[in-house]
Order: C-alpha cells, then sequence, then structure tokens
C-alpha cells in the first residue's frame, strides 16, 4: 500500500503512456506561412477605431511631375512676380480590422477517460486553425496587384520571375522584393532552372530553390521566395506575386492571437475560445506584381 501523497505504481504507469502518446502523436498538417513579416504593419495606438489609412503621395504611375499635384492656383508675390500654388496630392488606402474566432469544447467525462492532454491538444488545433485564417487572408492580397505577368495555362519559368522583377524595377520600385507563391509554381520554375545549361545557372553559389523547408525556397537573383498551399487560384492558375516588402501591402491587428478557457460548471464542459481581430489591404498597387500560371 502506498503512503499518501506518493506516486503509485499505477499512476507512474499512466504518466509514462502518456508521454509516450504526446511524444508519438503526430499533429495536423498545415500549409506553410510566410507573409505576416512582410506587411507594413499600421501604429498600435490607433484609438478606438477599427480601421487605419496608410497614406501615399502621388499614387500615379507616370512620370510626369505636374501629376504630384491636384490643384493650381495662379497669383501674384508681393514684387509682383507671378508664381503658381500648388496642393500636393495624396491618397490613402483604408484598412478595416474584422473579428475572427473559433471555438471548441471538451467534456469532464472525456478528459477523465483520455490519457493524453485534451484540452492542450484542442487548444493547440484551434490556434493553429486561426493562424491558417490569417495565412489565407493575406495571401489574398497577392492576387489584387493590376499589373501581372503570365504564364497563364503554362508552367511558370525563371524567365517569368525576371520579367515581374523587370516590371517593378521599370515603375522605379526601388527597394527589397519578395516573392509569395503557391508551391506548384516554384516547382516550375525549379524544374526550369534544372533543364538549363548556361554559364549562370552552373555557378556554384548561384541560388536554384533547392534545400527549402517549408516556406522559404531559396532566392532567385536576391529576391528571397515563399510558398504555401493557401495562395489562391483562378481560372485555373495560380495567383503568386513579387511586390516590395513592407510597402505593398499593410495590415491592421487590434489583438494578435489569444486563447481564453472559459469554464461551464453546469455542462461540465471546458471552452477554449481562441479569437485575432485584424485586416490587411493592398497600400500601392505600382509596388507589386501578380504572377499568374497553370495549376496543372
Amino acid at each position: 500500500m502506498a503512503v499518501a501523497g506518493t506516486t503509485t505504481t499505477t499512476s507512474a504507469t499512466e504518466a509514462i503512456y502518456t508521454a509516450i502518446l504526446e511524444d508519438s502523436l503526430l499533429h495536423e498538417l498545415r500549409p506553410a506561412m510566410f507573409m505576416r513579416g512582410h506587411f507594413k504593419q499600421a501604429p498600435s495606438t490607433v484609438g478606438e477605431s477599427l480601421s487605419y489609412d496608410f497614406l501615399l503621395v502621388d499614387p500615379s504611375t507616370s512620370n510626369s511631375p505636374s501629376l504630384l499635384y491636384s490643384n493650381t492656383e495662379a497669383t501674384v508675390g508681393i514684387d509682383g512676380t507671378a508664381f503658381t500654388v500648388r496642393e500636393l496630392q495624396t491618397d490613402k488606402a483604408r484598412v478595416t480590422a474584422g473579428l475572427v474566432g473559433i471555438m471548441g469544447a471538451t467534456a469532464d467525462v472525456t478528459k477523465a477517460v483520455t490519457v493524453v492532454d485534451i484540452r492542450a491538444e484542442i487548444t493547440g488545433a484551434l490556434s493553429r486553425t486561426l493562424l491558417h485564417k490569417w495565412e489565407v487572408d493575406a495571401t489574398a492580397n497577392l492576387a489584387n496587384f493590376s499589373n501581372t505577368t503570365t504564364a497563364a495555362s503554362s508552367q511558370l519559368t525563371a524567365d517569368d520571375l525576371l520579367s515581374a522583377i523587370a516590371s517593378l524595377e521599370q515603375r522605379d520600385v526601388t527597394t527589397q522584393y519578395v516573392g509569395g507563391f503557391h508551391p506548384k509554381q516554384l516547382a516550375d520554375v525549379r524544374a526550369d532552372i534544372t533543364g538549363r545549361t548556361g554559364e549562370v545557372w552552373g555557378k556554384p553559389d548561384m541560388p536554384d530553390l533547392q534545400g527549402h523547408y517549408r516556406d522559404s525556397w531559396g532566392s532567385l537573383f536576391g529576391v528571397p521566395l515563399y510558398a504555401s498551399t493557401v495562395v489562391s487560384s483562378s481560372g485555373g492558375n495560380y495567383q503568386g506575386a513579387i511586390f516590395a516588402d513592407k510597402e505593398a501591402l499593410g495590415y491592421l491587428e487590434i489583438w494578435g492571437p489569444k486563447v481564453e478557457i472559459w469554464r461551464d460548471g453546469r455542462a461540465l464542459l471546458d471552452y477554449v475560445i481562441c479569437s485575432n481581430v485584424y485586416g490587411s489591404v493592398e497600400i500601392s498597387d505600382t509596388r507589386g506584381q501578380t504572377v499568374l500560371s497553370s495549376t496543372t
């Protein structure tokens, strides 16, 4: 007979079995997530508003300096010299945050007869689901740039990516670029590079999209490339993009992912509640290039 307060053989055995089960348990598969670090984040101190305006000066893509101004007025200086008064042209991109939540319940009976920590497992699964939802909403922005490089109905090539990069350069987008794609798109580019024999592709230090781990697929001509299966498709084409890091897209987050436990003693349940309040928006259309390629 065990002394009160000590670990019995039975409880020790259960603890060992629980550790074995938890160590062997495979969590559900989830897509890679990469978008959060590439948004321009709205200030956290936004008062009580669920919206925030990202301001732009001269959203025009034209090279004409006159388009910097929306209104002009002719006047005369104190010495009689004529000059023009002009108002600076600005625009804004408004992001509005919305509540996203998910809930699950664990019954006392289930907790009593399950050797693993079922509430912890459900909490983890719901948290990953919430993060998954955030990434789905974030990658939807990649399809919204009006400028498009297309390999529609065909496989994506390195030439297509270089064309997208060149398009940004020719619009004076001179900052760090980043690429977000569906894994099928970068697999196409990898296959394209593998089949090439030119000197540039044979250099040992040339990034070739090999040795990736989930989200990061390496880089091409200095542009880091990422991939996730939540990148959308439409009309038989995946909708990835190359865009200016922390300039093309923005997001507002009132509060980040959080987990709360609500005990309902009447129903003998613990509710696990996960929530997040956020929104994302395209700030500057000229700073991104949507890249299309076939889903087959």
